[in-house]
């Protein structure tokens, strides 16, 4: 077995889940998350992008469902949600905070009913009537939901609201001709939640609910659906807890979204709620790196016993004499997809069995030119354009320093043509997605300190102290 060899997987959790299953199912540091989501103590996951939300909801998926309790996970996924066609879901005038909720329970209870239909523990003996509920449903065209998007688009069509009388007479409300339009579909919601809870089934339906944060354009439209989305979820999740409903909703959010949604809540519901994927050792210790755990883990897969693959492979330093696990990490943020992305392109870079040092920097040249680089811009959609952030890129390259103050860059980017408030808006984003830090030097102990938000997650930008560029992207910048 050579090091080119191991498999330690993707850098995408549902890639990862459909070509090498194995390494969700015993390839995964647990940590114990699972059993608080699964045991539904817990239903809002936030992590950084990278580490690991999506591989989660996967894991959720494969031990749910290999279990004897007869239970079902659907994924749900928001990547090309049509958030203005949502806001036109309800017909109403009333305003976005009541709207928008109703909204969300309409789409999630028509998802829950869905999976129901074909739940493996459901008693079709007891479901004669949810059955035949069910099958009227579909001939409405409001099931199957396979696809939230297209539901979103029926639902907010105009033949489907003048359906909601006849919809509502179905399910006993004689009386909805003659009600409000507003009131009628809160109405028909409710009728969706009762028929969940008269419905016959053994084990748990989950619904997992992912990528909010995929094509984010930071419009304020997308805030709000999104604010919604967790607010309508708390309230559904408290609405099948306390009627002992074996039903569960988990959303998978990003850390950074979820700071600046909208709502009055969301410290509570993050303390009572959630729980939060945190690579970075306590300690600051890259020896005690939950990293380390995990790619050692996948290695023991591939070459088949324990094995320490870093000690086993690699060199044992590398420039300047610092040991190789502390250079490796330090070009990551410390997520798996980073570690992953940086291990996958030493391995294409690798010809021996073990890499040389020159092979192990041919790799991080492409780890940092092929995915760092792109991933950083990646994170930045919606905060600037393209060409906005080609003159930094530009404006960094001329100054050609890993460290600058903000009066240097300024200096250079506003003549390119960069704005200074954009100059704001890209810094702050770009310390968000720990693509820069800031550094200073402690007067009393003449130490220099570093701060990125990987490291704190409290951490700010703060404008007056020195920038320094995160390590991944110094090849990528010809900073060498």
């Amino acid at each position: 077995m050579t090091f080119k060899t191991i498999d330690f997987g993707r850098t995408s959790g549902e890639a990862e889940a459909a070509e090498v299953p194995h390494l969700v199912a015993d390839g995964y540091v647990d940590d114990g998350l699972l059993e608080p989501f699964l045991s539904h103590r817990k239903w809002l996951l936030l992590a950084r992008k990278g580490a690991g939300k999506s591989i989660l909801g996967e894991k959720i998926k494969q031990v749910a469902t290999d279990t004897k309790k007869a239970s079902a996970v659907s994924l749900i996924h928001l990547a090309d949600f049509p958030y203005k066609t949502f806001a036109q879901l309800m017909p109403s005038t009333v305003e976005t905070a009541s709207r928008y909720p109703a909204s969300w329970s309409w789409l999630l209870c028509l998802q829950i009913i869905d999976a129901l239909s074909t739940h493996p523990g459901s008693t079709k003996s007891l479901n004669f009537d949810t059955n035949g509920a069910i099958a009227q449903l579909k001939t409405f065209g409001l099931l199957p939901t396979a696809d939230i998007q297209q539901l979103v688009v029926r639902s907010s069509k105009a033949g489907f609201k003048a359906q909601i009388p006849a919809i509502l007479e179905f399910f006993g409300e004689s009386s909805a001709g003659g009600m409000p339009p507003d009131l009628a579909f809160l109405n028909l919601v409710a009728s969706l939640k009762k028929l969940i809870g008269n419905y016959h089934f053994h084990g748990t339906q989950y619904l997992v609910i992912d990528g909010l944060d995929d094509v984010l354009t930071k419009a304020a439209i997308q805030y709000e659906t999104l604010s919604a989305l967790i607010f309508e979820t708390a309230r559904l999740n408290a609405h099948f807890r306390v009627s002992k409903i074996p039903v569960w909703i988990i959303v998978l959010c990003r850390t950074d979204i979820y700071e600046v949604l909208p709502g009055a809540n969301k410290n509570k519901i993050r303390q009572d709620s959630s729980l939060e994927i945190d690579w970075y050792p306590p300690s600051g210790d890259v020896e005690q790196s939950k990293l380390l755990t995990l790619i050692n883990l996948r290695a023991k897969l591939s070459v088949g016993k324990e094995i320490d693959v870093i000690t086993e492979y690699l060199p044992k330093s590398m420039d300047h004499g610092v040991p190789t696990k502390k250079y490796l990490t330090d070009l990551t943020r410390h997520t798996p997809r980073d570690f992953i992305a940086l291990l996958t392109q030493i391995q294409k870079a690798s010809v021996a069995d073990a890499p040389t040092k020159t092979e192990v920097l041919n790799g991080v040249k492409l780890y940092s030119e092929k995915y760092f680089l792109p991933e950083i811009k990646d994170e930045l959609v919606g905060y600037v354009t393209a060409r906005e952030l080609e003159i930094f890129l530009n404006s960094v390259g001329e100054i050609h320093e890993r460290r600058f103050n903000m009066q240097r860059l300024e200096a250079v980017a506003i003549p390119l043509g960069l704005p200074k408030a954009k100059i704001d808006v890209l810094m702050h984003a770009l310390f968000s997605a720990s693509a820069i830090g800031l550094t200073w030097r402690d007067r009393a102990t003449r130490q220099d300190w570093f701060e990125f938000k990987f490291r704190n997650p409290n951490a700010t930008f703060n404008p007056s102290r020195t920038v320094v560029l995160h390590k991944g992207l110094w090849k990528a910048l010809n900073l060498h």
